[in-house]
């Protein structure tokens, strides 16, 4: 991907991607991260997959896996149904930084493992927050994996990014 087909995100924004091409999600991530922003990656694939294929290294994780065992200093690791728990360490992490951008994949997981209506209603709450500060919110899916009713939902909520 040329770096001119990047888009500049606009701070207080949600994003919504709906291609399900990871490369070209990180590649947005990772250029908008030049910019100046604290990245964080919320995702079920394992961090150091993340870090390595598409140079995420500067990024915070949150890693959506009911493996307490793979906790490392430098990743959270977030049961599936702990969705207060991720609402709680996103906060912190906008609290605690001036500009951050929040890359959040996963959601189809924590959907079959809470249902949808958790799952929007943190997206909701998290939209609030975004809106709030100098924040940007990148949420990828895989758009086959919703109702056409709950993917309406998260594009009403959200900018669509082509």
């Amino acid at each position: 991907m040329d770096s001119t087909d990047i888009p500049d995100l606009i701070p207080e924004t949600s994003y919504l991607i709906e291609d399900g091409d990871m490369k070209r999600t990180a590649e947005i991530f990772r250029q908008n991260i030049s910019r100046g922003f604290s990245g964080l990656c919320i995702s079920r694939e394992k961090p150091d997959r993340l870090r390595y294929s598409y140079g995420l290294e500067q990024v915070s994780f949150i890693w959506l896996s009911s493996n307490a065992d793979a906790k490392t200093d430098d990743v959270i690791v977030m049961g599936p149904t702990s969705i207060t728990n991720l609402s709680q360490e996103i906060d912190a992490f906008l609290a605690a930084r001036e500009k951050s951008l929040v890359l959040f994949t996963g959601i189809e997981y924590l959907s079959t493992q809470n249902g949808f209506k958790s799952v929007i209603n943190l997206l909701y709450l998290l939209n609030d927050k975004i809106m709030s500060g100098n924040n940007i919110l990148i949420v990828a899916v895989n758009p086959q994996a919703f109702t056409t009713q709950d993917l309406n939902l998260l594009r009403s909520e959200m900018s669509n990014l082509k």
